[in-house]
């Protein structure tokens, strides 16, 4: 799981992967969804009933394991080293991870969400209230353009 965090993953082709039955891979990850060692990220969907369903991204709650459990060292990212796929699921599951830990402190209940099209359209988290919807994208990169942000609109 610290190897796909920040990623859409379909359990069947996991079960494959690693060799399990897939009634076993559930049951693993939900556990450690129960232990909070992963986060389930559902799809958000026009219908509330599909959207913890669909297109589900898992997210490793504590990026400084999934850090350790890949071997990655401060030497892993530097200039010209850098794996920016890798690096982008972590910081997206750090940024998550702290939106799960404040969200208790909110005024409003607040829901968590991803969301892709059929395009391929995708925004990182989505965070739903009963007064506001607001989407929110993170990116591994030294610099910031509009077009990083093309998904929101």
């Amino acid at each position: 799981m610290a190897t796909r965090t920040g990623e859409e993953i379909n359990v069947s082709k996991l079960s494959e992967v690693v060799e399990e039955n897939r009634a076993t891979l559930d049951t693993y990850l939900d556990n450690l969804t129960r232990l909070s060692l992963i986060i389930r990220l559902g799809s958000w969907t026009p219908g509330e009933g599909r959207r913890e369903t669909k297109d589900t991204k898992y997210h490793f709650a504590d990026t400084g394991k999934a850090f350790a459990l890949r071997h990655f060292n401060e030497r892993s990212f530097a200039a010209g080293q850098r794996n920016s796929t890798a690096l982008g699921g972590l910081l997206e599951s750090f940024v998550l991870g702290e939106l799960t830990q404040v969200q208790p402190l909110l005024e409003q209940e607040c829901r968590l969400y991803n969301w892709q099209n059929a395009e391929g359209r995708e925004i990182d988290t989505l965070a739903e209230s009963p007064d506001n919807f607001v989407g929110l994208a993170v990116k591994e990169s030294t610099s910031v353009s509009c077009g990083d942000f093309r998904h929101l609109k």
